[in-house]
Protein backbone atom coordinates (compact mmCIF):
# COMPACT_ATOMS: atom_id res chain seq x y z
CA UNK A 1 0.00 0.00 0.00
CA UNK A 2 1.15 3.50 -0.66
CA UNK A 3 0.94 6.44 1.74
CA UNK A 4 -2.36 7.86 0.44
CA UNK A 5 -4.10 4.49 0.69
CA UNK A 6 -2.88 4.01 4.25
CA UNK A 7 -3.77 7.59 5.18
CA UNK A 8 -7.23 7.25 3.67
CA UNK A 9 -7.90 4.02 5.55
CA UNK A 10 -6.72 5.50 8.87
CA UNK A 11 -8.65 8.71 8.16
CA UNK A 12 -11.87 6.69 7.73
CA UNK A 13 -11.12 4.78 10.91
CA UNK A 14 -10.53 8.07 12.75
CA UNK A 15 -13.87 9.39 11.44
CA UNK A 16 -15.58 6.29 12.88
CA UNK A 17 -13.80 6.88 16.20
CA UNK A 18 -15.05 10.48 16.22
CA UNK A 19 -18.61 9.25 15.61
CA UNK A 20 -18.31 6.78 18.50
CA UNK A 21 -17.18 9.61 20.79
CA UNK A 22 -20.19 11.68 19.72
CA UNK A 23 -22.71 8.83 20.05
CA UNK A 24 -21.26 7.77 23.39
CA UNK A 25 -21.44 11.38 24.62
CA UNK A 26 -17.76 11.21 25.50
CA UNK A 27 -16.87 14.73 24.40
CA UNK A 28 -17.12 17.35 27.12
CA UNK A 29 -18.16 19.91 24.50
CA UNK A 30 -19.53 19.78 20.97
CA UNK A 31 -16.80 19.14 18.43
CA UNK A 32 -17.43 19.19 14.70
CA UNK A 33 -15.74 16.74 12.35
CA UNK A 34 -13.66 19.57 10.85
CA UNK A 35 -12.34 20.51 14.30
CA UNK A 36 -11.68 16.86 15.12
CA UNK A 37 -9.55 16.41 12.01
CA UNK A 38 -7.68 19.66 12.55
CA UNK A 39 -6.63 18.25 15.94
CA UNK A 40 -5.61 14.78 14.72
CA UNK A 41 -4.38 15.37 11.15
CA UNK A 42 -0.68 15.52 12.12
CA UNK A 43 -0.99 12.32 14.13
CA UNK A 44 -2.74 10.54 11.26
CA UNK A 45 0.05 11.64 8.96
CA UNK A 46 2.76 10.48 11.38
CA UNK A 47 1.13 7.08 11.86
CA UNK A 48 0.56 6.65 8.12
CA UNK A 49 4.24 7.36 7.43
CA UNK A 50 5.29 4.96 10.16
CA UNK A 51 2.97 2.22 8.87
CA UNK A 52 4.27 2.64 5.33
CA UNK A 53 7.96 2.67 6.34
CA UNK A 54 7.64 -0.36 8.62
CA UNK A 55 5.32 -2.43 6.46
CA UNK A 56 3.39 -3.29 9.60
CA UNK A 57 0.02 -4.91 9.79
CA UNK A 58 -2.43 -2.09 9.19
CA UNK A 59 -4.98 -3.71 11.51
CA UNK A 60 -2.59 -3.17 14.41
CA UNK A 61 -2.36 0.54 13.57
CA UNK A 62 -6.14 0.76 13.29
CA UNK A 63 -6.50 -0.98 16.64
CA UNK A 64 -4.11 1.46 18.35
CA UNK A 65 -5.34 4.57 16.56
CA UNK A 66 -7.91 5.63 19.22
CA UNK A 67 -5.23 5.44 21.91
CA UNK A 68 -2.92 7.69 19.91
CA UNK A 69 -5.66 10.13 18.97
CA UNK A 70 -7.17 10.52 22.43
CA UNK A 71 -4.13 12.53 23.55
CA UNK A 72 -4.87 15.07 20.82
CA UNK A 73 -8.36 15.48 22.28
CA UNK A 74 -7.34 15.95 25.91
CA UNK A 75 -9.11 19.29 26.23
CA UNK A 76 -12.47 17.88 25.05
CA UNK A 77 -12.39 14.32 26.45
CA UNK A 78 -12.13 13.29 30.10
CA UNK A 79 -9.58 10.55 30.42
CA UNK A 80 -6.85 9.33 32.70
CA UNK A 81 -3.64 7.50 31.94
CA UNK A 82 -1.72 5.41 34.42
CA UNK A 83 0.95 2.72 34.50
CA UNK A 84 1.32 -0.14 37.01
CA UNK A 85 4.79 1.10 37.96
CA UNK A 86 3.18 4.10 39.70
CA UNK A 87 1.55 1.73 42.21
CA UNK A 88 -1.77 2.35 43.94
CA UNK A 89 -1.16 5.95 44.91
CA UNK A 90 -0.50 6.88 41.28
CA UNK A 91 -3.64 5.05 40.24
CA UNK A 92 -5.82 6.79 42.82
CA UNK A 93 -4.27 10.20 42.15
CA UNK A 94 -5.15 9.66 38.49
CA UNK A 95 -8.73 8.81 39.42
CA UNK A 96 -8.97 11.99 41.50
CA UNK A 97 -7.88 14.02 38.47
CA UNK A 98 -10.26 12.13 36.18
CA UNK A 99 -13.28 12.63 38.41
CA UNK A 100 -12.49 16.34 38.80
CA UNK A 101 -13.58 16.58 35.17
CA UNK A 102 -17.02 15.17 36.05
CA UNK A 103 -19.83 15.85 38.47
CA UNK A 104 -18.73 12.91 40.67
CA UNK A 105 -16.63 13.43 43.79
CA UNK A 106 -13.86 10.87 44.24
CA UNK A 107 -11.67 10.65 47.36
CA UNK A 108 -9.24 8.15 48.81
CA UNK A 109 -7.33 7.73 52.04
CA UNK A 110 -4.71 5.22 53.09
CA UNK A 111 -4.07 4.32 56.73
CA UNK A 112 -0.44 3.20 56.71
CA UNK A 113 -0.58 1.69 60.19
CA UNK A 114 -3.65 -0.43 59.58
CA UNK A 115 -2.78 -1.08 55.90
CA UNK A 116 -6.32 0.02 55.07
CA UNK A 117 -7.32 1.79 51.91
CA UNK A 118 -10.64 3.57 51.75
CA UNK A 119 -11.95 5.14 48.58
CA UNK A 120 -15.27 6.75 47.85
CA UNK A 121 -17.31 8.00 44.96
CA UNK A 122 -19.92 10.52 46.02
CA UNK A 123 -21.63 8.99 49.08
CA UNK A 124 -20.56 5.38 48.48
CA UNK A 125 -17.28 4.01 49.85
CA UNK A 126 -15.24 0.82 49.78
CA UNK A 127 -12.44 -0.50 51.99
CA UNK A 128 -9.52 -2.77 51.18
CA UNK A 129 -7.70 -4.28 54.15
CA UNK A 130 -4.09 -5.49 54.45
CA UNK A 131 -2.88 -3.58 51.42
CA UNK A 132 0.70 -2.40 51.05
CA UNK A 133 0.19 0.76 49.04
CA UNK A 134 3.80 0.85 47.82
CA UNK A 135 3.49 -2.57 46.16
CA UNK A 136 2.83 -2.96 42.47
CA UNK A 137 -0.89 -3.10 41.82
CA UNK A 138 -2.41 -6.56 42.08
CA UNK A 139 -4.50 -7.21 38.96
CA UNK A 140 -7.30 -8.86 40.94
CA UNK A 141 -7.63 -5.92 43.33
CA UNK A 142 -7.38 -3.46 40.43
CA UNK A 143 -10.15 -5.32 38.59
CA UNK A 144 -12.28 -5.33 41.75
CA UNK A 145 -11.84 -1.57 42.21
CA UNK A 146 -12.81 -0.85 38.61
CA UNK A 147 -15.76 -3.21 38.84
CA UNK A 148 -17.06 -1.46 41.96
CA UNK A 149 -16.64 1.99 40.42
CA UNK A 150 -18.26 0.90 37.14
CA UNK A 151 -21.21 -0.66 38.96
CA UNK A 152 -21.75 2.57 40.88
CA UNK A 153 -21.38 4.75 37.76
CA UNK A 154 -23.74 2.57 35.73
CA UNK A 155 -26.42 2.99 38.40
CA UNK A 156 -26.01 6.77 38.35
Amino acid sequence: MNYSEIFSLLHDHARNFHQVLIKGKIYTTNIEEKDFFSRVEDELSRISNYAMENNGDLEVYKLNLPVWLIYKLSDVVSYSSWDYEFCYDGFFDGLVELFKQTEFKFEWHYDKTALRLKYSLDNHSWVIENLHLSNEVDFEIYNNILSQLNTYLNKH
